[in-house]
């Protein structure tokens, strides 16, 4: 029933009642009261929706930026540890005799380039003596073109200095180390052991070094958004390797870092809200040390970005907060003036507060009403968008005449016994497949009306479209 008929049948009531001034004054002041409470209402619970899915949105990309640090955990250990049983391997089998040899023996060689062959994330296998000089290295030609320069030029034996060894380094420790760019080439991460021979301990220092691009690869695959960043550091906060806006400090120091103990190097797991340093924008960030190693993950995404749709959602839920503030108070200068024909606003007021109650109650996508024979009466137009059928197509028809999608029998036979007891109910979903062959999840709700007498006359409610939940849903299953 619309407002239009409702003021129609009130005015239709019989001849005008006199009544007296100050019950006529009460009555108006009633109807103010009425309108204020329901304009109060209704918005009330919008902006507690919308604020509601605000929090669940950024709840939601928290949890999200969690898992996807677990992820990066997980392959920064399968890189390393194949790293270190290569170096192990050859450590095994390199001895104290064939370090006799002079610096580039082939019997050495031999064996770097065979471990180095099973590495197709590092560029060079080298050893060092106890001082960090370079005696022998085997160096790939795979990703050396990332290089800037000569290929060769930014290899650990150009550069006089491996860098790897350091002398609490001992028997059964891999030690990682990360090299910061230097005359125009990229930084690297060495991972070295010391060498034994028969379990004597030498002085000599086993390392390979792997390019940082092996892991901004793998990073570049992760949907983290424009303002989101992936990265890897070691714990001193140096930035090893990264995506999107942090990709331009690969190399740089940061001190203090919001993921270390301030004056130590241990990390804090877990998400954060921080600001960028790099751009300034609030990013939801999470922390996460990967286990033995001096090595630590972080991904996340920008704040601005997570909450783009929700903003959406919110302009759309405010623009349907003035349309029922416009209904009610339009509803209210109607009764308003019905109010001076006397005693027979009380009926219509009655019924109008009934009806501010239920769409308060469950105010959302659009409105519908049936009759005592279930047969829809009104449904407003905000309903074809969602379903794809014109809002007019509904009246005169059951909700199962209108063939909703996706429902058992069983269920349509529980949900006619709750509408035969004359029993509210929520929830009631379905689907419906619009012209363009798109997908849409509906939830209804509605709940039962009575007369002045008690006697049934049918149901009002409202519905909601569920799809974006439904496909966020089905999103995190996979």
């Amino acid at each position: 029933m619309t407002a239009q008929s409702d003021s129609q049948s009130t005015g239709a009531a019989g001849p005008p009642i006199a009544a007296h001034p100050a019950h006529r004054m009460g009555m108006r002041r009633a109807i103010v009261a009425c309108t204020l409470a329901g304009v109060v209402t209704v918005n009330g619970m919008i902006g507690l929706s919308v604020m509601r899915q605000r929090d669940q949105a950024l709840a939601e990309a928290s949890r999200q930026s969690d898992n996807l640090s677990r992820v990066l955990v997980e392959h920064a250990n399968q890189a390393m540890g194949a790293l270190d049983q290569a170096l192990l391997g050859a450590s095994d089998v390199i001895t104290a005799e064939m370090l006799s040899d002079p610096p580039g023996g082939e019997r050495i060689g031999a064996i770097l380039r065979r471990y180095l062959g099973t590495l197709p994330h590092a560029n060079e296998i080298l050893i060092a003596d106890r001082d960090g000089n370079i005696r022998d290295t085997a160096v790939s030609g795979i990703g050396l073109d990332a290089l800037r320069g000569d290929a060769t030029a930014c290899s650990s034996l150009a550069t006089g200095r491996a860098r790897v060894h350091h002398p609490e380094i001992a028997a059964g420790i891999v030690h990682i180390h990360a090299v910061t760019p230097h005359d125009g080439c990229a930084a690297r991460i060495v991972v070295s052991r010391r060498i034994e021979d028969g379990g004597i301990l030498l002085p000599e220092t086993v390392a390979a070094v792997i390019r940082p691009s092996y892991f901004q690869t793998f990073y570049q695959t992760l949907a983290t958004g424009q303002q989101g960043a992936t990265a890897l550091w070691d714990t001193s906060g140096l930035l090893i390797a990264a995506t999107g806006p942090l990709a331009a400090r690969i190399g740089a120091r940061f001190q203090p870092h919001p993921a270390l103990i301030e004056g130590s190097s241990s990390v804090v797991n877990g998400v954060q809200h921080i600001v960028s340093r790099v751009d300034r924008r609030e990013l939801i960030m999470a922390y996460r040390a990967v286990p033995g190693l001096p090595l630590f993950v972080s991904t996340g995404v920008g704040v601005d970005e997570v909450l783009s749709t929700w903003r959406e959602q919110a302009v759309t839920a405010a623009g349907s907060g003035l349309t029922v503030t416009l209904a009610i108070v339009l509803m209210a200068v109607m009764l308003m003036r019905v109010a001076a024909r006397g005693d027979a606003i009380s009926t219509a007021l009655r019924e109008s507060e009934r009806r501010f109650r239920d769409f308060a109650a469950a105010a959302s996508d659009w409105y519908w009403e049936q009759d005592e024979n279930l047969r829809f009466t009104f449904m407003s137009t905000e309903n074809e968008k969602h379903s794809g059928l014109r809002a007019g197509s509904h009246i005169g028809k059951t909700r199962r005449e209108t063939n909703p999608l996706g429902l058992t029998e069983r269920e349509w036979d529980e949900h006619e016994a709750t509408l035969r007891a004359r029993k509210p109910f929520r929830n009631f979903r379905f689907h419906r497949v619009l012209p363009d062959g798109s997908v849409r999840y509906i939830s209804i709700n509605g709940v039962p009306v009575l007369d002045d007498a008690g006697r049934f006359k049918g149901y009002r409610g409202t519905g909601h479209d569920i799809t974006a939940q439904i496909e966020a849903q089905e999103v995190l299953q996979t």
